[in-house]
């Protein structure tokens, strides 16, 4: 866009995704740099906790701007803002120090057959609109699909000792080497869909899919965060043949620690559905 203030649009053919970022040569945003005077340093990027924006705000600012630019959202759910960084500034000692992005991040939950789609590691899946807190302005947009999906009729499992075990092997992600042990449960199982990429070794491409899955939350999740504990979900596919693959690694570190989940109640739930794949 030939405007100030104006935006570049990127299409990934391949993959089927659409970004918006600033059009660097019309924006004159705020001072970025460190100032430092007498050996103390101030970050011009760096929010005070009073002075981050209102949920409400951040939100009605990125319905605002893909509205504007016409963005489909009927596959979505309502933006909910990432405050992810708020366990880390709780958990501070000096929260005067603790850094706070100007930089806000809205998610629309992408949504398939009414139902939510999570990463591997138990995150959203979907639109994310990076918000400019300063000026409250959005400076891109990541995640917009412009796929249609196929099905694949994958055997569902439904025997709950199977999932039970599996579950408790802490299906996450590692980051570190774990420190301690820290004992958690889970609850509240639902069904969704997790995005999974299928790496092919003969050709070393990647494919993108979209398997049902069970979704279990993290009890008592505020008092783990202490922990160390950052992921509040825990997501299983029920595809049988990608829990066979699960069955046979070791159990997955959670960062940076390496919990024990245990009395993980789930019901038995029958695949009904088949696991979809993207046509981009």
């Amino acid at each position: 866009e030939d405007r100030d203030k104006g935006y570049i649009i990127n299409v990934d053919m391949l993959g089927g995704y659409v970004s918006i970022s600033e059009n660097y040569s019309k924006w004159h945003t705020l001072r970025t740099e460190i100032d430092c005077v007498n050996g103390m340093c101030s970050d011009p990027n760096m929010l005070s906790i009073d002075e981050v924006p209102e949920d409400n705000q951040l939100t009605s600012v990125s319905d605002a701007f893909l509205k504007e630019y016409g963005i489909d959202m009927s596959s979505y759910g309502d933006g909910v803002v990432d405050s992810r960084w708020r366990m880390g500034y709780e958990a501070a000692e000096d929260k005067s120090a603790f850094y706070i992005s100007n930089i806000q991040t809205v998610v629309y939950q992408l949504m398939i057959n009414d139902k939510p789609v999570y990463e591997e590691y138990g995150e959203p899946m979907g639109i994310r609109v990076n918000i400019n807190t300063q000026e409250m302005k959005v400076t891109n947009v990541e995640g917009i699909m412009t796929k249609t999906f196929s099905g694949s009729a994958y055997e569902g499992e439904t025997d709950e000792a199977r999932l039970r075990a599996i579950i408790e092997k802490a299906r996450m992600v590692e980051y570190a080497e774990p420190t301690k042990t820290v004992d958690g449960e889970l609850e509240n199982a639902t069904l969704g869909y997790m995005r999974r990429w299928q790496y092919n070794e003969t050709n070393g491409n990647s494919t993108e899919i979209f398997v049902p899955a069970i979704i279990v939350e993290v009890k008592d999740y505020e008092r783990l965060q202490s922990e160390g504990l950052w992921q509040s979900k825990v997501v299983i596919p029920l595809a049988k043949e990608m829990l066979s693959e699960l069955e046979n690694q070791e159990p997955i570190q959670i960062m940076p620690f390496e919990p024990m989940f245990k009395d993980a109640v789930i019901n038995p739930v029958p695949m009904s559905e088949p696991a979809v794949e993207p046509r981009g």
